[in-house]
């Protein structure tokens, strides 16, 4: 289809029914002339939404934002908390992650990671964020837990041998995965060991 352009009066053929203009040459010049109106806010014009506002002034909401209206929770911290929910199990929370949480252990850890130069040493991958410090067999950290018979917090940072660094070894979290399933273990050998 044929059209003829509105500034230079040329025939075009035109892909679109809307265009008015051969090129962005003659579009341009239509809009320095004040054929074409400018996008946004033209000076004397009215401002389109005058009176409209996007936020709900004015609207009344529910009951518990209306003033003199107390919440149904006031002064009740800690009401569902500790041995007062209904989930509470007797604060059976694991010693091994109040262990792992404490200063002492993120010492450990991190001073294994330094004694390994932050590789892992079953693939022999050298990584920063992707760590976990682990302690080698037979001295897991389980096994020591229960061969010094530790049942507290206290128990355990007084215990010596289970601060002992030559006892940790830094593994990925890949290789870690395979560690403490043996049938996983198959598909993964750890570096220095000959496949016999």
């Amino acid at each position: 289809m044929m059209k003829k352009c509105l500034i230079c009066k040329k025939e075009f053929k035109i892909h679109n029914k809307k265009a008015k203009y051969c090129s962005h040459k003659c579009y341009s010049k239509a809009r320095q002339q004040g054929k074409y109106p400018l996008s946004g806010f033209q000076k004397g014009h009215p401002q389109f939404n005058t009176g409209k506002t996007y936020f709900k002034k004015g609207i009344k909401y529910g009951i518990c934002f209306k003033k003199g209206i107390i919440p149904w929770n006031k002064n009740l911290k800690g009401f569902l908390a500790g041995s007062k929910h209904w989930n509470w199990q007797g604060g059976i929370s694991p010693l091994a992650d109040k262990i792992r949480k404490t200063k002492k252990y993120k010492k450990w850890r991190n001073s294994v990671y330094k004694q390994n130069y932050w590789t892992c040493q079953i693939c022999q991958k050298k990584q920063r964020d992707n760590l976990i410090a682990h302690h080698k067999p037979p001295n897991t950290f389980s096994n020591l837990l229960k061969k010094y018979q530790i049942l507290t917090l206290i128990e355990a940072l007084n215990c010596k041998e289970l601060w002992f660094t030559d006892y940790g070894i830094t593994i990925c979290r890949k290789c870690h995965f395979f560690i403490h399933k043996p049938s996983r273990w198959d598909h993964i050998k750890p570096v220095g060991q000959s496949g016999a």
